[in-house]
């Protein structure tokens, strides 16, 4: 077995895969001068696919305005004296999910002066790829028959013959580098024996290359603390519970791959990468949730090697929550507090329509409600429909080296769907996220 389709003990290694384009440098957009807020904001819209969008922005607790099309995706306008805003930002169904989704942005000019917004994604995978063939000689890995081989989180093989294995993968021509993982035992009881990072390998089509992997490195200690009474580690597979990966420095043709698992438990260990350099790092990431399933937190980190440890923000609370059923609800509870507190996102989904709205601490302003504005006639598009159902996911950002809301925008939330741009050994972000489901027209509803 040696690509996709090596059946289900293996489908984390796709979901890790997605985890190489995450995520980038964890920074606050702020003024351009020393001690001055900017006095305007620029809009930035990406839409690569042409699925079409329409614009409006608001200053302050005004009323909202349509701004015309531009062809440079951009759109600036002025704040004058004040210092919140709010941008929004409709993306037509072509684009992503195919469904219509409505953007709304509430922010301060000190918090984002510069929000982006994508409508839709490009993607890389498998374009431009060629076979190639890695023969690998794994002898001083430790490794035996039947153990696992790892390239890139996307290929594997059963290991036959340790002195001579070969790996057929795909890869776009030209010179990149490779991590190349020695793996025993099946989910959850994965153990990571060795990882080695294979600098510039020259793929051609049909080509292939020998290597001889050294002994392993060291490992080192993960510690999770925090976790609150009645959660457990998500362990749909060994990415979605804690995991640390490795990623290269060069991203898009870098090296990644996993370096350990906690196999469900918040203390365990991680293989240090034989080739490590400088512009590498490891990005530690872990979920969990409650026994109902409609709690959870997500927690990302970045770091360069050594025992690491992190504690877990405390999670919404059992009915903390109210939404009062509207198509464009309002949503009551926005409590969570402390210092790395830095905003909070509403993620409604219907049958053919999608609202994702941001609102900043900053905008809040210590305020614990927000209303989603109801912008149909202002952009046109049908909203959700009477005794339609929608799920609807809260969530709050924690970041204490503050929170690139940019890369949450195009990337990070709500499903990181496009994780690009934000990685970084400064990297130290957390989502709280909570789950419910409404009825429109239906009542107000509690949740999680």
């Amino acid at each position: 077995m040696n690509k996709a389709g090596w059946g289900k003990d293996f489908s984390w290694l796709f979901f890790a895969g997605a985890l190489g384009i995450l995520l980038g440098a964890c920074s606050m957009q702020g003024s351009d001068q020393a001690n001055q807020p900017p006095t305007s904001v620029t809009l930035s819209v990406e839409d690569p696919q042409g699925a079409g969008y329409a614009v409006a922005y608001q200053v302050g607790a005004g009323s909202w305005n349509v701004i015309s099309p531009s062809p440079s995706n951009t759109f600036a306008f002025s704040l004058g004296r004040e210092s919140r805003y709010g941008v929004a930002v409709l993306c037509h169904s072509e684009g992503l999910l195919q469904r219509g989704l409505l953007y709304v942005i509430h922010a301060t000019n000190t918090e984002l002066a510069n929000p982006k917004v994508a409508c839709s994604f490009v993607s890389s995978s498998n374009q431009g790829e060629v076979p190639y063939t890695l023969s690998l000689d794994l002898s001083q890995t430790g490794a035996q028959a039947g153990d696992l081989v790892l390239v890139q989180n996307r290929y594997a093989a059963t290991i036959t013959s340790p002195n001579n294995q070969q790996v057929f993968i795909s890869a776009p021509e030209g010179t990149q580098d490779m991590l190349v993982v020695v793996a025993r035992g099946s989910i959850p009881n994965i153990e990571i024996l060795s990882a080695e990072v294979l600098r510039n390998v020259y793929v051609t089509s049909g080509g292939s290359r020998s290597y001889t992997l050294e002994p392993p490195l060291g490992t080192s200690n993960v510690a999770i603390t925090g976790v609150p009474e009645g959660f457990s580690a998500e362990f749909i597979s060994p990415a979605d519970g804690p995991s640390v990966f490795y990623v290269g420095k060069n991203i898009g043709n870098g090296a990644f791959g996993i370096v350990g698992s906690g196999r469900g438990s918040g203390n365990f260990v991680y293989r240090q990468v034989r080739g490590f350099t400088q512009g590498d790092q490891y990005l530690l990431f872990s979920v969990y949730k409650n026994t109902s399933g409609n709690s959870r937190i997500f927690y990302f980190k970045g770091f360069i090697g050594g025992n690491i440890s992190v504690t877990l923000p405390s999670p919404w609370g059992s009915g903390a929550l109210s939404l009062d059923g509207l198509a464009h609800p309002q949503v009551s509870g926005l409590n969570q507090v402390g210092s790395a507190l830095r905003g909070f996102a509403l993620d409604l989904m219907g049958q053919a329509f999608w609202i994702r709205a941001f609102v900043t601490k900053g905008w809040l302003g210590g305020a614990t409600t927000y209303k989603v504005p109801n912008l149909a006639s202002t952009l046109t598009y049908t909203p959700f429909a009477m005794g339609e159902d929608v799920e609807a996911y809260a969530w709050a950002f924690f970041a204490p080296n503050t929170l690139d809301f940019n890369a949450v925008l195009t990337g990070l939330f709500p499903r990181f769907y496009k994780l690009s741009g934000l990685l970084s050994p400064t990297l130290d972000v957390a989502f709280v996220v909570a789950e419910g489901r409404y009825t429109v027209g239906g009542g107000t509803i509690q949740f999680p």
